[in-house]
């Protein structure tokens, strides 16, 4: 027994009559009327027996109703749930046997003592009983277990099925004259014989409806068992009975099929039986059948009419299948076409997909072929790549070296000519170097020694210059970059080392790996067959990169500054690679072609690069010659290669590297000295020292304006006006005292000037320099008038000249205060 808790829920249940303490009648059964006798007959004779073992049934279950329900445990209170298993009828009919075989047990003893009396009329009739109750038994257990096969079964009927079969099965029990019902008919049942009879005439002329009838379904069939009642009963019938029961359902079902033949044969329905079925009504109606209706009565069908039709309906009928046809045939048609249409696209299809297969073939073994070679290919370079860097950082080296020699031999003139000049001695401390030999003598000999070789270059320079009076008064803007003849052999000799390991480096590779004619070949093929999937591939993005040692180790040979070095533009390399992509010369250029670019980015992410490490370590910005060559090369930079431009990184990097060092050569390389009047009276060679002093600044001023339009105006007026025009070139005029060679300078600073500079006006840079000129002027007019002299055309002509200089900077202001001595 299942407990339950304290908090107990009422449910309402339906009681079934047999719990019930009185029995009352149950309602009549129904009983057929047929024509033949023997029907009457076997009908009383089943109805018999069933209402007999339907009462033995219905005391069974009253006697088990008197006892304690189903519990582990009846001493529990009322109140308590208990646990109700549903009786099937399937066990009724089991239990039942069980209790016939026990009660036949029992009554075998009773029959052999009266068997000295017997009465044949009496056994006739109680074996015709059992007969007839076995046989119903039997039949009833045969449709309790269709019912549960078609409960239980997974293929359900439809509401629409269930009505129809309830429809049938009314009609069956209505007109059927053998009519066996497959109900559970307790309802109907009476304790006695005599009540059944007495309301069967009743029961005739009423319609009972089968869902009143059916109990099925109900919650009557659940009965409290109480598994404390049951006894073991060991009485279990034997073999004989068990087979006797078999052949009395066999002899019943044959009789079954009769009935069933003879019903299906009175059921053919005839025009008299058609009208009298207009008036039946339906079975799940409220209204009584009369009793003299006859069982034989078939279910009636209504015969079809044939509707007149005249000629001009059926000639519109035909033109409409007429047209309905002609409608279809033109689907017909339009689909034909259409699978015409689609079998001719298959078979081009299939056509192209076989030629499209032999193209993949081919495709398939071309990628092979060139993705061996490529990774062949950069196998190569990245061994090669290391024997390049180290040749281009050998070559940088001896370059920075070089030009390291010829700025430290130039500073360090300077500031012996200075100190010779101010009478400064050397500070150096007495003692021995590692070689054993006296630093301070050492140091004076190397002063004395650089002494001899300054004045030998200064000779050779003015000795090459007799013969062009073009450059004599350009005397003072010598660059003094000449190197002595050991120095010159020596770069050669190392330069020619290096040449030398650059051929060496792809000595041991084979030709398709480094002639650059036959890697563009490979290259082109994919391009010309398989443009698709060579652009797909971004390989004009990867060839510069590609490219780019084999040009890095011919570029080794290329210097801008080297007077007999070749352009890189007339490098192998670049005429090979010129033509990249093209098959005929003469063919159109295709100006979406990425390829076009392959020479630009190649002077991008090659050329540009080595420049700038060139203009950090090797340019000199006080050489007019290696300048201009440099300012020349940009701007064909600029004007003929697209990848080179302001807003490109590389090209920013070169502009950074020449503005860092033409600052790196102010701050280090540029002196003025201011000497004493007294040490120019007792030193004559100090006068023309600083004026070559003064003319280098102005030198550097001029370089530095030659940048105008590749770096920005205002780093350009902040290196070269703030930073050598008013901090150098200005204090040094004012401590001259020739008045002639200082507006020569003032005309040269003029001239570097550049044009676009003026054009919104002065600048606010030059006001120190236009106050100069007028300081100037005042000077040379003071002198004038201290010589008491006629003014000579010369000074006149000064005078002017500074008037002029101060028009084109636009100072007009300052030229009304300058006035024309008389």
């Amino acid at each position: 027994m299942i407990k339950r808790p304290s908090a107990k829920k009422n449910f309402r249940r339906k009681i079934s009559e047999d719990d019930d303490g009185d029995n009352p009648p149950p309602p009549p059964a129904i009983n057929q009327k047929g024509n033949q006798s023997s029907s009457n007959n076997t009908s009383v004779s089943v109805s018999t027996s069933k209402a007999n073992v339907v009462k033995n049934q219905s005391q069974a279950v009253q006697s088990s109703n008197n006892k304690v329900s189903l519990s582990f445990n009846h001493d529990e209170d009322e109140e308590q749930d208990v646990f109700v298993v549903k009786k099937s009828s399937e066990s009724k009919k089991i239990a039942k046997l069980f209790r016939q075989g026990k009660d036949k047990s029992s009554s075998s003893g009773t029959s052999a003592n009266t068997s000295n009396h017997p009465k044949s009329a009496d056994k006739k009739k109680s074996v015709n009983n059992f007969r007839s109750t076995s046989s119903k038994d039997k039949s009833v257990h045969h449709l309790t277990q269709q019912l549960i096969q078609s409960k239980f079964s997974s293929d359900i009927p439809d509401a629409a099925t269930i009505h129809a079969l309830k429809k049938q099965r009314e009609l069956k029990r209505q007109f059927g004259s053998d009519y066996i019902p497959v109900d559970d008919t307790i309802r109907y049942t009476s304790n006695s014989q005599e009540s059944r009879s007495n309301q069967s005439s009743e029961a005739n002329s009423r319609l009972i409806r089968e869902d009143d009838n059916d109990k099925s379904d109900t919650e009557e069939d659940y009965r409290q068992l109480s598994f404390s009642n049951i006894k073991n009963t060991n009485t279990i019938p034997d073999a004989s009975e068990i087979n006797q029961v078999d052949d009395e359902d066999e002899e019943v079902s044959r009789w079954e099929q009769e009935q069933i033949r003879k019903g299906s044969a009175a059921m053919q329905p005839t025009p008299g039986q058609f009208n009298q079925q207009q008036h039946i009504p339906a079975a799940n109606s409220s209204t009584t059948i009369p009793n003299s209706v006859p069982s034989t009565v078939p279910i009636p069908i209504v015969p079809p009419t044939q509707p007149t039709i005249s000629i001009d309906a059926f000639r519109l009928k035909l033109k409409q299948k007429l047209d309905a046809a002609k409608e279809v045939l033109q689907t017909h048609q339009r689909e034909m076409d259409r699978t015409t249409t689609y079998l001719e696209e298959s078979e081009s299809n299939v056509m192209a997909l076989e030629q499209r297969s032999a193209d993949a073939g081919n495709r398939f073994t071309f990628f092979q072929d060139i993705r061996l070679y490529v990774n062949d290919l950069l196998d190569c370079i990245n061994e090669k790549i290391i024997t390049i860097q180290d040749c281009e950082e050998t070559l940088r080296s001896l370059l920075k070296e070089r030009a390291a020699r010829i700025v430290s031999r130039r500073i360090n003139d300077v500031k012996d000519e200075d100190d010779e000049y101010l009478g400064k001695t050397e500070t150096v401390q007495s003692g021995v170097d590692e070689y054993g030999r006296d630093l301070k003598m050492f140091a004076i000999n190397a002063k004395q020694k650089r002494k001899e070789n300054r004045i030998a270059r200064q000779k050779a320079r003015n000795k090459g210059k007799k013969s062009n009076l073009a450059h004599e008064h350009n005397q003072e803007l010598s660059t003094d970059d000449e190197l002595p003849d050991s120095d010159v052999t020596r770069y050669t000799m190392d330069f020619d080392k290096l040449q030398q390991k650059a051929t060496q480096v792809f000595e041991d590779v084979v030709d398709d790996f480094y002639d650059i004619r036959k890697i563009m070949k490979q290259f082109e093929k994919w391009k010309i067959s398989i443009p698709e999937s060579y652009k797909d591939a971004y390989i004009p993005l990867c060839l510069p990169k590609l490219f780019s040692p084999f040009v890095r180790l011919q570029l080794l040979q290329w210097n801008i500054f080297e007077p007999n070095t070749s352009d890189f533009e007339n490098l192998p390399w670049f005429e090979q690679l010129m033509l990249y992509g093209s098959d005929n010369v003469d063919n159109d250029v295709d100006a979406d072609d990425a390829d076009l670019l392959l020479l630009p980015n190649l002077v991008e992410t090659v050329v540009l690069p080595k420049l700038k490490w060139i203009i950090e370590d090797v340019w000199d910005p006080l050489s007019n010659k290696q300048t201009q060559t440099l300012i020349s090369l940009m701007n064909r930079l600029l004007e003929e290669y697209p990848t080179v431009s302001a807003d490109r990184k590389p090209t920013q990097e070169i502009c950074a590297a020449a503005v860092n060092r033409m600052k790196r050569c102010m701050d280090d390389e540029m002196y003025i000295p201011l000497y004493h009047k007294k040490t120019f009276a007792n030193f004559p060679d100090a006068i023309p020292f600083a004026n070559r002093q003064l003319w280098q600044s102005i030198k550097l001023y001029s370089n530095v304006f030659r940048w105008y339009g590749i770096i920005s105006t205002n780093i350009l007026e902040e290196i070269a006006i703030d930073g050598l025009l008013n901090r150098y070139i200005v204090l040094g005029m004012r401590n001259s005292s020739n008045y002639q060679e200082c507006v020569k300078q003032c005309n040269e600073i003029v001239k570097r000037l550049p044009n676009g500079l003026l054009e919104e006006g002065s600048l606010v840079q030059l006001a120190v320099f236009s106050r100069y000129l007028v300081k100037l002027a005042d000077n040379i007019i003071n002198q004038i008038k201290d010589s008491k002299e006629v003014v000579p055309n010369t000074n006149r002509q000064l005078i002017t000249q500074i008037k002029e200089l101060l028009k084109i900077i636009k100072e007009d202001s300052e030229i009304s205060k300058i006035s024309m001595p008389s």
